[in-house]
């Protein structure tokens, strides 16, 4: 095959691919290159979804906040003061007045040297232990709810 006729069938080629595409074969080769390519990109690439802020998320952009963090953890504690000490306020006085019945109790029947000592001794010194064992009770069980709905983790963060 000659030149001349190498050409003039490379005219009628392109001749040929302007009627069937109607653009001229530059054209045609690069947009049949970019369909390849996007169809092995759909094919390889997957988008991740995008993801939406859940409930947790919008916990922590408050109470990790740079400038609502502190207050409202010092909001929070005091509530937990509050609580504990206004629910175990009943139960101290009770234990306080049960085991200062029971000093006098003591007292009254036995002799003045054991009497004090029962009374002001072990009774007392009992009772003033055992007083402080509800609002104890009631911190931890605030600790505890707390705990278990993750508010301390992002406090300490």
């Amino acid at each position: 095959m000659t030149s001349e006729e190498v050409l003039r069938v490379r005219g009628e080629s392109l001749s040929h691919l302007k009627s069937i595409y109607g653009d001229d074969a530059e054209t045609v080769i690069a947009n049949a290159r970019y369909g390849l390519i996007s169809g092995l990109l759909r094919d390889v690439l997957r988008k991740p979804p995008i993801e939406r802020l859940t409930l947790s998320d919008n916990i922590d952009k408050v109470v990790v906040n740079r400038w609502l963090g502190i207050p409202l953890f010092l909001a929070i504690m005091y509530g937990v003061f509050q609580f504990v000490f206004t629910v175990s306020a009943p139960f101290m006085d009770w234990i306080d007045g049960f085991f200062g019945w029971l000093g006098g109790y003591a007292s009254g029947v036995s002799p003045d040297w054991l009497g004090s000592l029962l009374a002001d001794g072990i009774i007392g010194g009992v009772g003033s232990v055992l007083i402080f064992i509800p609002p104890i009770f009631l911190l931890f069980i605030a600790i505890a709810i707390m705990e278990d709905c993750g508010y301390m983790a992002r406090a300490a963060f």
